[in-house]
């Protein structure tokens, strides 16, 4: 998981202290890092105190083997990607691997004569043990343009995102609900924001943002490390189409753990009385956290980007007025999540401002819980809000 990006693994220290964390799951005061009683290990995740501050402690695993993907290998074994539109945290996966003596393997497209120049080589030779060359897999057009090998005018992003939409086995659904919520929740984008956008509905934030002008004046980050440009969604979210930069995840990782985001949207499964969220833990599944947990602990704007409830609901909106055609079978809003992936107690200990966008209405987080801020057009605030949560919500 994301908690152990700081420091890097390559520097060889036994562990990490970071805030984020604090007050959710993965604090063994709550359930601790373990899914289930053979996971459980409480030597993974401490509760600590430094100068009179909360930290937990994060042991770092030992890495001995790194399988990597490049591009190209030069006549020195040094690796560059240049027809992949990531990195990720090969370079830090590689230090890390040959701190602990052990050994990296990368799989590349070709082998070239001339080295690339220095900036372009992601990993050097020196870290490498072994090259194993295979047959590049066949892309079409529309993944050619996320390696930024060819310019993409700004007009033109909205086309890209939709070939590359189609290809992908698994398009985003472009549902009204979906549509219903991306649209309210773009409009709290303000000009120059730094801006990251979770999978899912708040996909839609991106896409409505374009619609209305924003995305032009915004600049939006994902977590693989793209900065500017247009999110990729579906299979190949983590692309971006038209970005202005890419570097490795860790490095966005450090703007995120920092708090160098102005607002975030993010998706959530439940929602409790306090106003804590549920983004990982379903019945029977588990989805995993990823950097969900480090873009919501600092960032001063957090949005959840939400269906009221699920599984069979029905909406339509028409000149501005929503109508709820059936409500979902599972619902969204409930006395207590089943687990802690954002901690209402921590977001108002840090002076965060929290929305709760649904497609019917939107709530704000308050030191008493929920307050609901807006309600659609259309939508009977007795019968389709306030009688469908089971618990008490400021109006």
């Amino acid at each position: 998981m994301y908690f152990t990006r700081d420091p890097r693994p390559g520097r060889r220290l036994p562990g990490a202290l970071s805030k984020v964390g604090l007050d959710i799951f993965v604090d063994p005061r709550r359930e601790g890092p373990g899914i289930n009683r053979l996971s459980i290990d409480t030597s993974l995740v401490k509760y600590v105190e430094v100068d009179g501050e909360e930290f937990l402690y994060y042991k770092l695993p030992k890495i001995t083997v790194a399988l990597i993907k490049g591009t190209t290998a030069d006549r020195k074994g040094n690796i560059s990607f240049d027809n992949m539109f990531m990195s990720g945290d090969a370079l830090s996966i590689c230090q890390a691997v040959k701190a602990n003596h052990g050994k990296v393997i990368v799989q590349v497209d070709q082998l070239v004569d001339t080295p690339s120049r220095p900036r372009n080589a992601i990993i050097p030779g020196c870290l490498v043990d072994a090259i194993v060359v295979t047959e590049p897999e066949e892309r079409n057009e529309a993944y050619t343009a996320l390696t930024g090998s060819f310019e993409i005018p700004y007009e033109e992003w909205d086309a890209w995102n939709e070939k590359i939409d189609t290809a992908s086995e698994k398009p985003l659904k472009n549902s009204a609900a979906g549509n219903i919520i991306g649209r309210r929740a773009a409009k709290e984008l303000r000009v120059d924001d730094i801006v990251n956008i979770g999978i899912g509905i708040p996909e839609m934030v991106s896409r409505h943002a374009k619609k209305n002008g924003m995305l032009d004046m915004v600049t939006l980050t994902v977590e693989s490390g793209g900065i500017g440009g247009f999110p990729v969604s579906g299979e190949a979210f983590g692309a971006m189409i038209g970005a202005a930069s890419v570097y490795d995840m860790a490095n966005q990782f450090d703007l995120y753990n920092n708090g160098g985001l102005d607002i975030c949207f993010m998706g959530a499964l439940e929602v409790d009385k306090e106003g804590n969220v549920n983004a990982h833990r379903s019945d029977g599944a588990f989805a995993g956290i990823g950097g969900f947990a480090n873009i919501t602990a600092k960032t001063p704007t957090v949005v959840f980007c939400m269906t009221f409830n699920t599984k069979g609901l029905e909406v339509t909106q028409k000149k501005g007025v929503v109508s709820i055609q059936r409500e979902g079978s599972v619902p969204k809003f409930m006395e207590r999540v089943k687990s802690v992936s954002f901690s209402a107690k921590r977001a108002i200990a840090n002076g965060q401002k929290v929305l709760y966008v649904t497609e019917r209405c939107v709530f704000r987080l308050t030191p008493k819980g929920l307050k609901l801020i807006e309600a659609y057009p259309g939508v009977d605030v007795q019968k389709e809000i306030i009688e469908r949560i089971p618990f008490e919500i400021e109006v």
